[in-house]
């Protein structure tokens, strides 16, 4: 299977992931298709009870954290938890680091009437503010970055062996570009989550293999699982 991997997360993930898939033997084109950019929208004045952060990007672009003071702070995942914590914020982390693994943890179980903020990019999927609200929290959004897709990722197709996802925007720029300059519908093509996945078939890809995640490990065991086969 695939030896010459292209990473398509937005920075600084994408290097991070590629010097963990190289140390496995990997090769890897580090090219994202999208790009991060600041919404210059003003930090929320008042801390809620709650904070998550849904990306490093959400910490790193917010204009100010002292909303976090006095909160529980939860983070989505790992690398998040890290930046937080290089601003000083201890936070939490759900074992399975997605969405629906922050609603399984303890701290959103019991919600009514307690103030949740989601830190988060604009036109995120609105899952997890909506099964909040559903638990009775009072719930609010603080969009501090967007997704803009990168014009020319400069991979050459022939240099692909398969491709890794990180997102459904994602899924969409590597679709329209992939597409257009002829690659086969037939290269594998690993993303995070079933939703990424059926996302991925509707764009006419076939060889779609789903990871637990977007990060390293999740990566790497999926290709020992293909490597195996």
């Amino acid at each position: 299977m695939a030896t010459r991997l292209w990473l398509t997360r937005t920075q600084p993930g994408a290097d991070r992931q590629a010097r963990d898939l190289r140390s496995a033997g990997y090769q890897v084109l580090a090219a994202p298709v999208l790009e991060v950019a600041t919404i210059a929208a003003a930090a929320p004045a008042h801390a809620p009870d709650i904070v998550i952060f849904l990306s490093e990007h959400a910490v790193n672009c917010a204009a100010d954290l002292t909303f976090c003071d006095g909160a529980v702070v939860l983070a989505i995942g790992a690398r998040t938890q890290q930046v937080l914590q290089s601003f000083g914020i201890d936070a939490r982390v759900p074992a399975e680091e997605r969405s629906e693994g922050l609603l399984q943890m303890p701290e959103l179980a019991q919600l009514q009437g307690l103030q949740v903020l989601v830190v988060a990019g604009q036109d995120g999927r609105g899952v997890l503010e909506a099964e909040l609200a559903a638990r009775g929290a009072q719930v609010s959004s603080y969009r501090c970055y967007r997704r803009v897709a990168v014009a020319d990722p400069a991979v050459e197709v022939a240099d692909v062996d398969g491709i890794v996802v990180a997102s459904g925007d994602g899924l969409q720029a590597v679709a329209r570009f992939w597409l257009k300059a002829g690659g086969s519908v037939n290269i594998p093509l690993l993303v995070p989550s079933a939703r990424v996945a059926e996302l991925a078939r509707q764009q006419g890809f076939t060889r779609v293999l789903e990871c637990a995640g977007a990060d390293s490990r999740a990566i790497l065991s999926m290709l020992q699982q293909i490597a195996e086969t």
